[in-house]
């Protein structure tokens, strides 16, 4: 099968003919080192996230990892417009720090209260001719025993638990502070990925139809160019265009879906998804 001519082959045959200038043929090289340079950062870029992706997964390195779901393949979850802020694992983890933190106060506290303990003990002495096994009516001895009550009264200790009170309590702000600034952090996510996954689902439509049109525009200039009507600059805007019109549509799907992540976070249903998964597993 012969190869297709190629853009570079056909500006090199219109160069000898005179069609176009020396220039024009550098810009398409210039171009042409670029994509080669663009392809393969993202090709690094790819494996660069394969390899975490294993990390991740706890996949051998030298396990092969086929993708074949695509970012448009996959249909979006049931997010919901709750915010279960006790289901979030942050707040969960900072909740019960306050808790653990309040309960490290009443202990203190209760060194300051009057403690009583007793104590008791009993034992028997006694002797015999020859060795058996412990019979009262047999041995010769005694009981005998003590016992003891005592209470103790904190007066003074330098003033040691006063000091770990007040940085138990100052503690215990911190939290409640670090709690209530959580608490808008997390509502500020949940309602910022809410209006990011409006704007990005009604621009995934726009762009793509933006990106139909950009190409149906390139392949009628290419065409056009390959016979000689169209020039290099109108060809060269159209696929400058063709580009930015397929990573403004690839970028509205990425910011769809992470914005769906940052919702299931925030919501705390991400934690409630991967306890279900984890059950059903």
């Amino acid at each position: 099968m012969i190869a297709p001519i190629t853009f570079i082959e056909i500006s090199e045959l219109k160069l000898e003919e005179g069609i176009i200038k020396k220039l024009d043929l550098n810009q398409l090289l210039v171009n042409r080192s670029n994509l080669k340079n663009q392809i393969e950062d993202a090709q690094f870029g790819r494996n660069q996230q394969m390899r975490l992706f294993k990390v991740l997964l706890q996949i051998p390195m030298t396990t092969n990892v086929i993708l074949i779901e695509k970012l448009e393949d996959r249909a979006p979850s049931s997010l919901g417009t709750e915010l279960l802020l006790d289901s979030n694992i942050e707040y969960q983890q900072l909740d019960k720090s306050l808790e653990l933190s309040i309960i490290d106060q009443k202990l203190v506290k209760a060194e300051y209260l009057p403690s009583l303990s007793a104590n008791f003990g009993y034992n028997y002495l006694g002797q015999a001719n020859e060795f058996i096994d412990f019979d009262p009516n047999v041995y010769e001895g005694q009981w005998s025993g003590t016992w003891g009550i005592s209470a103790s009264i904190p007066i003074f200790d330098g003033f040691q638990r006063r000091n770990r009170l007040k940085q138990k309590e100052l503690a215990t702000k911190q939290l409640e502070l670090d709690r209530k600034t959580l608490k808008l952090n997390i509502e500020k996510d949940f309602g910022d990925a809410q209006e990011q996954l409006l704007l990005s689902n009604s621009q995934i439509e726009s762009q793509q139809s933006n990106m139909y049109l950009a190409q149906e525009n390139y392949e009628g200039i290419k065409e056009s160019y390959n016979e000689g009507v169209a020039n290099l600059t109108e060809l060269l805007d159209a696929e400058f265009a063709l580009r930015q019109a397929q990573s403004n549509y690839l970028n509205a799907l990425l910011q769809s879906k992470v914005a769906e992540v940052t919702l299931l976070k925030s919501s705390g249903k991400l934690s409630q998804l991967i306890a279900n998964s984890i059950t059903n597993n």
